[in-house]
């Protein structure tokens, strides 16, 4: 019997309505469906057949790759959080959610499993049917976490509405953590350590390349975002504005810092000093700049950094702006309007790097569209993140050093919609806390006036 809600009871401003998660479940499904079984070249051939069932017990006496394991995961935490979703608003216990998630990602699992046998581009492995069904059980554990809320930790709500511009300073500090460690290919090699020592730079703008001082640019952009956001962020708590700057500026390098120092053991990363330096002096700026207007409202600032953001896209997206291909090249392939298709043809840990980069790289954006366009919803926010994102792709087509994809520019409105809809997250979570706080008030006003008449 489906449980009745509690008066008051919180509940996560996603405005996911049923239809709505409806959708999202398909969605999930049909990308699951497309991205497991490209390019679709299926086959009836018994000896093929047999020789991939036969090849499932090399595959567990196999090595496993960190990054498949990764993106396995990944790929089921959305359906799992729309399944959940889903039997959240049915008023379905816990345990039951998230047994449902991951019987159905399992099952579903199977499915494309199973299909992957009849294609001879694709290998079945009994550890994608683990991960994928953890994966699905992860988006269950997260569907029931946006349903509790405050309930689940009220010390998180209220540093939250509390303290705003603190939480959205540590979402991006971990932001630049997972952007600057993916896929996190975490080796204890010795062999590996002494290789990352080797092709390390530790002399900051040494041995340089064309496209490194834009790229440099636009990581000095980013990290004056993160600069003046920190620096408004120690200012929350009363910080004066000297001692947030130079505050904000240490944050930012420390961050960078700790990032090139585990990138020592990722194989797929280059440790350089360079990265900590623009860190730092990109953070430096941003708390100087902020601290130049130290009586403006934070939101005074949401214009000018929703500029900056999309100057660093578009400097991520286009640098080096030289040499151009010749108007005769510029065209298409066929895999580049193909979503995931390079993906397909390489599933190492550079691809992965790219999605993720593209993915976190629109999230402030979309966010910062939030609060300088309260109206914005996440499905704005989509459109306008894939149409910047179909713009700056076609943009590549005139670079000979850049090479457009359909699959950066879906990235790039996924990447907006989640971060409108953790900023709308942030925003509610604070107008609940302030209104229950005010009838928190109301009523003991009510009772003071009880009291006192009954007195008199």
């Amino acid at each position: 019997m489906p449980r009745t809600p509690v008066a008051g009871e919180w509940r996560p401003q996603l405005d996911l309505h049923l239809s709505a998660a409806g959708v999202m479940l398909l969605a999930s499904t049909a990308f699951i469906i497309y991205g497991t079984l490209l390019p679709f070249q299926f086959t009836t051939n018994a000896s093929e057949f047999a020789a991939k069932v036969g090849a499932l017990r090399e595959v567990l006496d196999g090595p496993v790759s960190r990054v498949d394991l990764a993106s396995n995961i990944l790929l089921f935490i959305p359906w799992g959080f729309a399944h959940g979703w889903l039997r959240v608003r049915a008023g379905q216990r816990p345990w039951r959610i998230v047994l449902e998630a991951t019987v159905g990602g399992f099952a579903l699992s199977l499915l494309v499993e199973s299909l992957q046998l009849f294609t001879p581009g694709r290998v079945s492995s009994v550890f994608d049917l683990a991960t994928n069904s953890a994966g699905a059980a992860m988006g269950g554990v997260v569907a029931q976490v946006c349903r509790l809320g405050p309930s689940l930790s009220p010390v998180t709500t209220r540093f939250t509405s509390n303290r705003p511009l603190a939480a959205c300073a540590l979402a991006v500090a971990v932001g630049f953590l997972a952007a600057g460690l993916a896929p996190l290919d975490v080796s204890a090699d010795v062999d590996d350590l002494k290789a990352a020592i080797r092709k390390a730079r530790f002399i900051p703008f040494h041995n340089t390349g064309e496209s490194d001082p834009l790229d440099w640019t636009a990581a000095g952009l980013a990290w004056g975002l993160a600069g003046g956001l920190f620096a408004l962020a120690y200012r929350e708590f009363g910080a004066h504005v000297p001692l947030a700057t130079v505050a904000a500026a240490a944050t930012g390098g420390m961050i960078a810092t700790l990032i090139e120092i585990v990138q020592m053991a990722l194989p797929s990363r280059t440790v350089d000093a360079t990265s900590v330096l623009v860190g730092c002096l990109g953070a430096a700026t941003g708390a100087c700049v902020v601290g130049l207007r130290p009586a403006a409202p934070p939101r005074r600032w949401v214009g000018c950094a929703l500029a900056l953001s999309t100057a660093a896209l578009i400097l991520d997206a286009w640098a080096p702006f030289s040499p151009l291909r010749p108007a005769t090249d510029w065209r298409l392939r066929w895999s580049q309007v193909v979503p995931f298709w390079d993906y397909y043809r390489n599933t190492g840990a550079a691809a992965l790097v790219d999605v993720v980069h593209q993915f976190l790289s629109y999230l402030p954006f979309g966010a910062l569209l939030s609060l300088r366009y309260p109206r914005t919803t996440v499905r704005r926010a989509a459109g306008v993140g894939i149409i910047l994102g179909f713009l700056l792709e076609a943009g590549q087509i005139a670079l000979a050093s850049r090479t457009p994809d359909i699959t950066d520019g879906l990235t790039a409105s996924a990447g907006a919609a989640v971060g409108v809809w953790l900023c709308c997250s942030i925003r509610s979570a604070r107008l609940l806390a302030v209104s229950s706080e005010q009838k928190n008030i109301n009523g003991q006003n009510i009772k003071n006036a009880f009291r006192l008449k009954s007195i008199l």
